[in-house]
């Protein structure tokens, strides 16, 4: 962002006044104004990659109802909706957790 002029003016003001903690503290307001700046357009571009994304999310969830995706696979319903995919509708089983660390230790 950088100082603008009048911020250089009001800083040689303070050069003028022998308290050192004016002009250190001037320049620290300054500081911490163009990181708010900075962060505020980091948040905004954040907020519109979200909003693509979530759009782009609903498109593709729209499409796979079109198709009848849950009608081919029917685990995938399931796995949208965050089930644990051993439990739900019958369809793709995990081995437990259980059962794999025994075989491991086979």
């Amino acid at each position: 962002m950088g100082l603008g002029p009048s911020f250089h003016t009001l800083l040689r003001s303070f050069s003028d006044i022998p308290q050192w903690g004016l002009h250190a503290n001037a320049v620290r307001f300054r500081n911490y104004h163009d990181q708010i700046a900075v962060i505020h357009a980091q948040l905004h571009h954040l907020e519109a990659s979200l909003e693509d994304a979530q759009l782009a999310h609903s498109l593709a969830q729209s499409r796979l109802e079109m198709a009848h995706a849950t009608e081919h696979v029917p685990h995938l319903e399931a796995m949208a909706l965050g089930c644990n995919v051993s439990f739900c509708h019958g369809g793709w089983k995990k081995a437990p957790q259980a059962a794999q660390d025994q075989g491991r230790s086979t």
